[in-house]
């Protein structure tokens, strides 16, 4: 064997690393793409707590309305999630969740020391994926509909959403408008 020919086989050892990471990327980079279109509708819902007006705040900012929601008022700890338990108003399940900003009020007695409140967030989006915004903002994939996940069982009552059109001056507004469903905007 010359040089020129273990010159020829490392050109071609090369070449075909080089396609074989093509392909790799290429691969990932469509799988991420996928990802990123499935959790599209899931990113743009939230949900958190206005202590100032004692209220439980929902936005759906996707544009297309959510099923299965779930609610939890939770009383976060310094080491974790206590979702208090015995009373209406920590949880509330809504068979359609429409696009808007949605106020609820939160419960009484909750307040003690080293604790501060939070709600999740959980819901099957328009492609039927089922997903979880937990207290702390982070969006995880269920496995089964929030309405199983948390117990609640089928048939369940849809509680009433009031749309979030009274807003303190000492809070900031985070959105430049709001929609009423059947009004527009507002």
């Amino acid at each position: 064997m010359t040089c020129q020919d273990v010159a020829e086989w490392f050109s071609a050892i090369g070449t075909v690393g080089t396609l074989i990471v093509a392909i790799w990327k290429l691969t990932s980079g469509a799988k991420k793409d996928r990802d990123d279109r499935r959790r599209h509708q899931a990113q743009q819902l939230t949900a958190w707590v206005d202590e100032t007006n004692g209220l439980q705040i929902v936005s759906n900012r996707s544009g297309m309305p959510v099923y299965d929601a779930v609610l939890t008022f939770t009383i976060n700890v310094s080491d974790g999630r206590q979702a208090p338990t015995g009373e209406e108003y920590y949880q509330h399940a809504f068979h359609t969740l429409p696009p808007g900003d949605w106020q609820l009020p939160c419960p009484k007695g909750w307040h003690g020391m080293g604790a501060y409140p939070g709600v999740e967030l959980a819901f099957r989006d328009a492609g039927g994926q089922h997903w979880l915004r937990t207290s702390r903002g982070e969006l995880k994939e269920l496995d089964e509909s929030p309405i199983n996940y948390y117990g609640i069982g089928y048939p369940y009552g849809s509680n009433r959403l009031t749309a979030q059109n009274v807003y303190s001056s000492s809070v900031p507004r985070l959105f430049g408008r709001i929609v009423v469903e059947g009004v527009g905007d507002v």
